[in-house]
């Protein structure tokens, strides 16, 4: 373990699936990404590694020279891929990114701290007891809550099923939980999930960072065509434009849309809604959105050019199902749409509808008759959407822009690694 020099470490940050600027047009930097970017361009050591596999891509990458400076720290262990999300092999493929860690870091790992990212169990596992043996810190950052989510979705018939399969990765989860020196989660809720679940007490280096979400840089091609989109659904002067971007999966609801804007075609028909990107659900929803000529369905295009069509939207879009993963978590979509500076109509129970009810940055709805409500409200006062712009961009800028969260976690990765190193001088002596 290295000696740290005028609050300088050597940090490694771990995560199975990541995504590189270089993936597709326009993608952009995760949470590990912008962790190993912020602490290297504050003169940290740092080794970032994942996998080889491009998960939203299905392809595998071949190397990272065209991502810049951040190809210095970045080490990608091969692993074989899958075609489906859905198959034996996404397991396969975990299981030996989780092996390779281990190794890779048994031969060439000489950090002050490590921060692992769970999902996934594996890795996560094999990290957790690395740092047994070797005595690194590891900080488990918790982003989701699986497998858990998997059984509340499943229903009460197969949860019972599911858990004797999932047992392997029920007991990897409750290890590395158990086992790590902290814990980091993006959210209240899956802090107090992942204590609980390990059995151990909430430490005081346990800790809440938010997502950090970069402002992109949009130019004039981006607006271009983001207006060109718009322009698709002959935009008046008084209509109202909601837009969703994001995976078109199951963790989205849209049935409460298509019965407001079906049910009451004429009071709604000046609210336009477009819907960026794809998914398993992309498909079904452009068919069955199929009548409404005021919906428009993008498909995959730009990060850039959508993050320029949120800045010009009215409101903005977030509507996650009601299970626990989701209840009282902050996703990233929800700092995106902030720093986009407009109001959210969003499900989020807990947290998140405290946060957008306490600083008025937006509306939560529970059901379609609460939908239909709010944007009745929208359009009977526009001028409210200016109001609650303002307050959504000062909510990003005070409480969710990346300096803030970066700053406060280097702060605290600090912290843990002058403890480590406190208590191993001791245990020299």
């Amino acid at each position: 373990m290295n000696e740290t020099t005028k609050g300088k470490f050597s940090i490694t940050i771990i995560r199975n699936s990541e995504c590189l600027p270089t993936d597709s047009n326009g993608a952009r930097l995760w949470r590990s990404g912008i962790f190993a970017d912020f602490f290297y361009s504050k003169g940290h050591d740092v080794s970032w590694v994942f996998s080889s596999f491009d998960h939203f891509n299905k392809v595998n990458r071949g190397d990272t020279k065209n991502v810049g400076s951040l190809h210095k720290i970045i080490t990608m262990l091969r692993t074989p891929g899958y075609k489906s999300n859905l198959s034996l092999w996404r397991f396969v493929d975990h299981f030996i990114f989780g092996i390779k860690v281990f190794f890779h870091l048994l031969k060439r790992d000489n950090s002050d701290v490590i921060i692992c990212s769970y999902p996934t169990p594996e890795s996560s596992f094999f990290t957790v007891l690395y740092g047994l043996v070797s005595k690194t810190p590891v900080v488990l950052d918790i982003r989701d809550q699986w497998p858990d989510v998997v059984f509340e979705t499943s229903g009460k018939k197969y949860a019972l099923v599911l858990k004797l399969l999932f047992s392997p990765y029920i007991l990897m989860k409750t290890f590395a939980m158990k086992y790590s020196t902290n814990i980091m989660a993006v959210n209240p809720d899956f802090l107090k999930w992942a204590t609980h679940n390990s059995g151990r007490d909430k430490c005081d280096c346990d800790f809440v960072s938010y997502i950090p979400f970069l402002l992109p840089t949009i130019t004039a091609k981006n607006d271009e065509l983001a207006t060109s989109f718009i322009n698709k659904l002959d935009l008046k002067d008084n209509d109202i434009l909601i837009t969703f971007a994001g995976t078109l999966g199951l963790m989205f609801d849209f049935e409460p849309l298509y019965q407001v804007l079906s049910t009451q075609r004429k009071s709604f028909a000046s609210v336009k809604v477009i819907i960026c990107g794809t998914g398993g659900k992309f498909e079904g929803l452009k068919n069955k959105f199929a009548s409404l000529p005021n919906v428009l369905f993008t498909g995959q295009i730009d990060a850039n050019i959508v993050f320029s069509l949120l800045t010009k939207s009215d409101l903005l879009l977030a509507p996650y199902k009601n299970i626990s993963n989701f209840r009282n978590h902050l996703p990233n979509k929800f700092m995106e749409y902030c720093a986009a500076g407009k109001p959210i109509i969003s499900s989020l129970k807990g947290l998140g509808k405290h946060i957008l009810a306490n600083h008025e940055a937006g509306d939560t709805y529970s059901s379609v008759s609460q939908l239909e409500c709010i944007l009745f409200g929208y359009l009977c006062k526009p001028s409210i959407l200016n109001e609650k712009s303002i307050n959504a961009k000062d909510l990003y800028l005070k409480r969710f822009h990346p300096e803030i969260i970066l700053s406060d976690l280097e702060v605290r990765i600090e912290k843990i690694v002058s403890k480590s190193q406190r208590l191993n001088s001791l245990k020299i002596r």
